[in-house]
């Protein structure tokens, strides 16, 4: 009786021994798919400066600061893109994230250049920046950035900025972005290439008919593939410039 109980203690022990291994291999099974989906996450949101990002996909994140070495830089209301297939910004030697609690994205910047691909555009955000030394000052400037390309073959033709222009420090340290939906760089490009004349055309894609702008220089046909905003964040150590950053918005349709 008594090794007849024994082994039905036994029998018993060996099951819930199993069912809690069980239990333990589903709920690290389950915590690894938790923890990958969330490292993917921060390595796919749509952030760099090497190319623009993707697209595809249309969802966004907050993002709460970017810190540089020696100040932040905070845009009130402001999303980036967060896309499967964006930029890989997990890179050690460029950036390190941070999510807080209520999912908002913090970046610590390590070089001197950022790139954000955004949705919301940027009209009349409110910009902060918080110095790291009390003494410091600070400028920002924009300008546009784009690439020209030739309409057959799709080859560079120039890649160049427009002319800075300063946004106004309304209270120690707090500008405001214009209004850039009212702001036109194309007479500046076009004067800066010597357009003579442009041409609407029509194209047919994946999405159906679109129309895109060629313009004349000489007897080239060229057209704008991509426009970009930079901000040029310069910093001044007792009216000496100490340092410039920069960064990039990215995708703003030139037409």
């Amino acid at each position: 009786m008594i090794n007849k109980t024994k082994f039905a203690i036994f029998i018993f022990l060996t099951i819930l021994s199993a069912c809690t291994f069980s239990e333990k291999k589903e709920a690290g099974h389950k915590k690894k798919i938790i923890d990958s989906s969330s490292k993917g996450d921060l390595k796919n949101i749509s952030i760099g400066i090497s190319q623009p990002a993707s697209r595809t996909d249309d969802t966004t994140v907050d993002l709460k600061k970017i810190i540089f070495s020696t100040f932040d830089l905070k845009i009130k209301d402001f999303k980036v893109v967060y896309g499967i297939n964006g930029i890989d910004i997990g890179d050690s030697l460029r950036e390190k994230l941070d999510f807080d609690k209520n999912k908002h994205l913090t970046i610590t910047e390590k070089t001197d250049t950022i790139g954000l691909s955004i949705e919301d555009g940027l009209d009349n955000k409110s910009i902060e920046i918080i110095p790291h030394e009390k003494n410091d000052r600070f400028n920002i400037s924009y300008c546009y950035q784009y690439t020209i390309e030739y309409e057959k073959g799709g080859a560079v033709y120039i890649t160049d900025t427009t002319r800075y222009k300063r946004l106004k420090d309304s209270a120690n340290f707090f500008f405001r972005a214009p209004l850039f939906q009212h702001i036109s760089p194309l007479n500046e490009i076009k004067a800066r290439i010597k357009v003579t004349d442009s041409v609407v055309k029509t194209m047919n894609g994946d999405y159906g008919e679109s129309k895109y702008t060629a313009y004349q220089v000489k007897d080239k046909l060229l057209i704008i593939s991509t426009m970009n905003i930079c901000f040029k964040i310069e910093r001044f150590e007792n009216n000496s410039l100490k340092e410039t950053k920069s960064v990039y918005f990215y995708d703003f349709d030139p037409d």
